[in-house]
């Protein structure tokens, strides 16, 4: 029934997964506001905000209506505009508030309607013997900031005449110091920094100085000679990878008001936000790498976003990671993705050396583990046997299929000894889109089966014969009325055959022996259906008909001992390849058109990608050297983990970012990708 509250509701929308609304004059007087000081950080009567939440971060953007107070009738009295201040603040800065500052004149009017100003200023102007006061603030450009860096508390503001600022600074000093070609100045009254910019920072200065185009008052003269320092030297924020990698995706520096915070460098600043208990959270606050609060006026209205990000500690120093989990002895697979169907989380299903299987949950921690007969040699696919949204785990190992449940129980009937040996992984295929799905593997007999989900071989197929063995998945294809399962064996003769078992076309032309791997591009006719594959010896890329008519195209680059694999990188929705060497990385469509080379990528082993934001993301697994190499489109530069087994990417948790699940020896991790 309050109108106050339906309106600010509204305001934020519906599509978050919270939606906050607080009316601080009696959150204020709540017991709650104990544990969560939100006024401390927005000086606000009533705000708004929808609220996200992802294990790495949680954001708020809202609105809100603000408190009669200097900081606010600033940011009122200004429009928004870039805060340009990280080439003028230190490497080591780890807090900062900054200002906005559209119109130096309406500062002066805001601030000086303050009776201590008018006192400072009165006795500045009496030395002067002129107004100084317009003077100053016609010099302020840009944006005002107060600072945190090497343990001091300092006060930078933007200048666009430092000569008529260093005459106003001879009212207000007593002597000076010479340093790095820099005059410092020591001040003879404690009340400048009130003077100047009334009650908008705590600061008490004794120093300051102008150095390129800025104004700095700092507490005491060691602080000065350190910034001093730092700026000279071209150690500046603007030069801090770590905080500008988290400024470019966090914060929008066109607003009025800007505040960055490193919580586990500034416990002390944590509470005047919480009332959390510091000492009994001492992992979580050191774990919260860094937070911001954006304010901004539009149409009126002031708008904020607050950023809080998580980082989970690393004894090896890797960047961005989100937690590790320990397991019995090293990995041996790489990691697979399980929906739960009771909660809809994502889950990680990987094997140990020890042959045990676990179920890992999104945020690390070990749901089971079982121990299974062999290791997993297939992907292992998630399926719905009994059709009632309840799934299990679906793979092969040399000897058997199974099929285990979301509890680590086998389903009836599992595991099922195979007729021979494996000497490929299983290929789960579905004919008609109906979720009737089809197991195929082929095995040392030389035959190829065919088995229903229930482990039953299935009824009207007589198991396919080849001459030599199939290591190579078995693709599926229709081309016009009629069906074909495809494949190539290690003699590199193309094996196409029909749902019952029996051959197909009959194809004369013949791939490498040895074939990595090969795609088929199926249309309604066999004269226009290709199967690709690569001949990496004499740098072709091979193309094949149905109708069994050969093309090949030249490559200009060495494929000599590159591993291939074809999958989709561009978005023309044919099939690209990648070709991994020593030579480098080679990423081309089955044109040959080239469309990411990397020199510098030369780990041996099979090259995976994936899409990661507006990037595309390379990954290799280098086995012998034990490390993931990591490459992107918009970069020639690598990224290296330490890796014991294959990585995977994923979008662990459904919020459009990618995670790379990973180990080295007998640790789990997962790292966020940016």
């Amino acid at each position: 029934k309050n109108k106050s509250f339906l309106d600010q509701i509204e305001s934020v929308g519906q599509s978050d997964m919270m939606r906050l609304y607080i009316n601080h004059d009696l959150y204020n007087k709540s017991e709650q506001n104990n544990t969560f000081k939100i006024n401390s950080l927005l000086n606000a009567k009533e705000s708004v905000a929808g609220v996200k939440f992802s294990p790495t971060e949680i954001i708020l953007n809202g609105n809100y209506k603000p408190v009669n107070n200097l900081l606010q009738q600033v940011i009122e009295s200004q429009e928004p505009s870039n805060i340009l201040i990280y080439e003028q603040l230190p490497f080591g800065t780890n807090c900062f508030k900054a200002i906005a500052i559209s119109s130096s004149n309406q500062l002066n009017k805001t601030i000086n309607l303050q009776r201590a100003q008018t006192k400072f200023w009165d006795e500045v102007n009496k030395k002067a013997l002129y107004n100084a006061t317009d003077e100053f603030y016609s010099c302020l450009d840009n944006s005002i900031v107060e600072f945190s860096s090497f343990n001091n508390e300092a006060i930078m503001a933007n200048l666009n005449d430092t000569a008529k600022c260093k005459e106003i600074i001879q009212f207000i000093k007593d002597k000076d110091t010479l340093y790095n070609y820099t005059f410092i100045y020591h001040l003879n009254r404690n009340d400048v920094v009130e003077g100047f910019f009334g009650e908008l920072f705590d600061v008490k200065a004794n120093y300051v100085f102008i150095l390129n185009n800025a104004l700095y008052l700092t507490e005491n003269l060691q602080s000065a000679q350190e910034i001093i320092y730092s700026i000279t030297n071209g150690s500046t924020l603007k030069n801090n990878n770590a905080f500008m990698n988290y400024a470019n995706e966090n914060v929008n520096p066109f607003c009025n008001y800007l505040y960055y915070l490193v919580p586990s460098a500034n416990t002390k600043k944590i509470n005047e936000f919480s009332g959390i208990n510091i000492d009994k959270n001492k992992v979580v606050i050191k774990n919260l790498t860094e937070a911001n609060i954006v304010v901004a006026k539009q149409k009126g209205n002031l708008k904020f976003r607050m950023h809080l990000n998580y980082q989970a500690p690393s004894s090896d120093n890797i960047p961005n990671m989100l937690w590790q989990s320990q397991l019995d002895s090293d990995i041996v697979i790489k990691p697979y993705l399980f929906t739960n169907h009771n909660t809809d989380e994502r889950e990680i299903l990987v094997q140990d050396k020890l042959d045990q299987l676990y179920l890992i949950n999104s945020t690390g921690i070990i749901l089971w583990k079982k121990k299974i007969n062999e290791t997993a040699r297939s992907e292992i696919f998630t399926v719905d046997l009994f059709k009632n949204k309840k799934y299990q785990l679906l793979f092969n190992t040399d000897n058997y299929l199974h099929l285990i449940d979301r509890n680590g129980n086998y389903v009836p009937g599992y595991p099922i000894k195979l007729p021979a040996k494996a000497t490929n992984a299983i290929s789960l295929l579905d004919y008609n889109g109906d979720k009737d799905f089809r197991i195929f593997i082929a095995c040392k007999n030389n035959l190829i089966y065919n088995f229903n989900l229930y482990g039953v071989r299935s009824e009207g197929y007589k198991p396919y014969k080849t001459d030599a063995p199939v290591k190579l998945p078995i693709q599926f294809v229709r081309v016009g009325e009629s069906d074909y399962l495809v494949t190539i064996d290690e003699a590199g003769v193309i094996q196409a055959f029909s749902r019952k078992g029996v051959g197909r076309i009959g194809l004369k032309n013949k791939s490498i022996e040895h074939c990595q791997d090969f795609a088929i591009v199926g249309t309604n006719n066999i004269n226009r259906t290709f199967l690709y594959y690569i001949d990496d010896k004499n740098n072709l890329i091979n193309r094949i008909s149905f109708s069994d008519k050969k093309d090949i195209i030249k490559l200009s680059k060495d494929l000599m001992n590159a591993q291939i694999k074809f999958g989709m990188i561009n978005d023309d929705q044919t099939p690209d390849f990648l070709a991994q060497s020593v030579n480098g990385l080679i990423a081309s469509d089955i044109n040959g058109t080239f469309i990411y080379e990397n020199d510098k990528l030369d780990a041996a082993g099979l090259c995976n990608t994936i899409k990661n934001g507006v990037k595309q993301l390379y990954y290799v697994f280098d086995k012998d050297k034990q490390k993931i190499v990591i490459a992107n489109s918009a970069s020639m530069n690598l990224m290296e983990l330490k890796a014991s087994s294959e990585p995977n990417i994923f979008n662990l948790f459904k919020d459009e970012k990618n995670y790379m699940i990973y180990s080295y020896k007998s640790k789990l991790m997962c790292n966020l990708l940016k």
